[in-house]
């Protein structure tokens, strides 16, 4: 299984924050568009370094639950949004799924946004909604 665990991460280039099964990658153009292209459930959230929410939320709820998934149908990616840190790709990205502000997560699957939450999550509620995505 460790061979494959290598094969499924080598197509991803970018920094992993929290997973394992399931990734929770730093932004970069590449792995966002192998992930898009994938069958896999994507989890976009819309993050600013100056932001106290989506501090406290990656810090005690995204990561602390990508690191629970025992699935690797799940890829999650971690978009700045209206930050020093922000690239182009990131603001036409936020622009495309309709981004009022940060903290927002996204889910799209086969090329179809199924959730925008604008709200503040927990840890569980994460664990609720990505099980309820892997189903639809």
């Amino acid at each position: 299984m460790k061979k494959e665990e290598g094969a499924m991460m080598a197509k991803y280039t970018g920094t992993v924050l929290a997973g394992k099964s399931a990734p929770l990658l730093d932004y970069n153009k590449a792995d966002y568009d192998v992930a898009i292209a994938s069958d896999k459930l994507v989890v976009l959230y819309f993050y600013a370094n100056w932001c106290p929410i989506c501090k406290e939320e990656t810090k005690n709820a995204l990561y602390p639950a990508f690191n629970e998934l025992t699935t690797d149908k799940v890829i999650g990616i971690r978009i700045n949004y209206k930050d020093s840190d922000t690239t182009k790709d990131e603001e036409d990205l936020a622009r495309k799924y309709g981004i009022p502000y940060q903290h927002t997560k996204v889910f799209v699957k086969n090329g179809k946004q199924l959730l925008k939450g604008p709200d503040g999550w927990d840890k569980a509620r994460y664990i609720t909604e990505i099980n309820k995505a892997l189903t639809q």
